[in-house]
């Protein structure tokens, strides 16, 4: 992704909130030691912040497959996609609205960029993993023509929905051994 968005909410959850900030902190650090949920924004215990409210509605038709394919409840398909998924933001900095294209040049940017190209991607061409580039995929120095990366572009970038009936959704079935369910 490109960046987090910013709501009044980040400052209470990372300020007034112990058990959050200690979670924000050990995801920054990759340690998820006896973490059921290992993607902080899939975790039902901080539903109550927007990463949560974003993340979840974005993927909870993916959720819903997991859960009903594998005979699991709700609950049980969102453990198991935390345990599947990551998202890497281009600047990962909070912003209300983002149009400087002068953050690409930070070097923290520059560094992730380095990340999805000599460790995500290569282990995309590898199928061990895909990437699904919701925003800027020229930035991102993707190559499209992979099977296990997926850009969205145009229309669809801006709002980049992740059903099963998408590109991104279906890469995500595709990799975790199920299908699209069709329904009547």
């Amino acid at each position: 992704m490109l960046n987090p968005g910013f709501k009044m909410a980040d400052y209470y959850a990372e300020y007034q909130m112990p058990a959050f900030r200690q979670r924000a902190v050990a995801n920054l650090k990759q340690r998820f030691d006896a973490v059921d949920f290992p993607f902080l924004f899939l975790d039902p215990a901080f539903s109550w912040h927007t990463g949560f409210s974003y993340f979840e509605r974005k993927l909870r038709p993916i959720v819903g497959e997991i859960a009903q394919q594998c005979g699991v409840s709700y609950l049980e398909g969102l453990r198991r996609l935390s345990r599947s998924i990551a998202v890497l933001q281009m600047v990962p900095y909070h912003s209300a609205g983002f149009k400087s294209s002068w953050a690409f040049k930070l070097h923290s940017a520059e560094k992730a960029k380095e990340l999805a190209r000599e460790y995500i991607f290569r282990r995309a061409r590898a199928g061990e993993a895909i990437a699904i580039i919701l925003r800027n995929g020229k930035q991102w120095g993707a190559s499209p023509r992979c099977r296990n990366v997926v850009c969205y572009g145009g229309p669809h970038v801006r709002g980049a929905w992740l059903g099963p009936e998408t590109v991104g959704g279906k890469a995500i079935l595709r990799f975790l051994g199920l299908r699209r369910t069709v329904r009547k």
